[in-house]
């Protein structure tokens, strides 16, 4: 069936030679989509955070923190880029990391204190804004101080 739309040039385009991979027509897939936010609003977040844990179990993380923005899940991006983190500054991606990080709103970044401090690593790394990477340090600190202090409270879970 997907090789007869293909020929067709109908919804379908593959996406690899072996024809394991497809994606709807631009077009197509423009309607859908605009039909689903018309029809079904409160679904696209759901299916947005789906396809957010789908891709990280599937190795396509930048998918994965995409999707987890779109669906308004800013804990589960900040998440992945925690993990990715420390790797992406050792292969010397700081940019790319920047440009992850950046839609991360301040909310978030006061409980990720260590993404909140790869921020400020990047802006130091990338020598743009020395002043802003001496702030975001202070920031992350302070961060990291709290969220340690927090966990040696009597009572809390460990």
């Amino acid at each position: 069936m997907l090789e007869k739309l293909e020929r067709m040039t109908l919804l379908m385009v593959p996406l690899d030679d072996r024809r394991c991979w497809y994606r709807y027509h631009h077009l197509f897939s423009g309607f859908l989509r605009e039909r689903l936010h018309r029809e079904n609003r409160e679904a696209v977040s759901e299916l947005h955070r789906r396809a957010s844990e789908w891709h990280e179990g599937n190795g396509t993380d930048n998918e994965a923190i995409g999707n987890a923005l779109a669906a308004g899940d800013f804990e589960r991006a900040a998440d992945v880029i925690e993990r990715l983190r420390v790797a992406m500054v050792g292969r010397g991606e700081i940019f790319p990391l920047a440009r992850l990080m950046m839609p991360l709103p301040e909310e978030v970044l006061r409980i990720a204190g260590f993404v909140a401090t790869g921020r400020a690593n990047i802006a130091w790394e990338g020598r743009a804004n020395l002043p802003r990477a001496i702030a975001l340090n202070r920031r992350a600190l302070a961060l990291l101080a709290h969220a340690r202090h927090r966990r040696r409270q009597p009572g809390r879970a460990r």
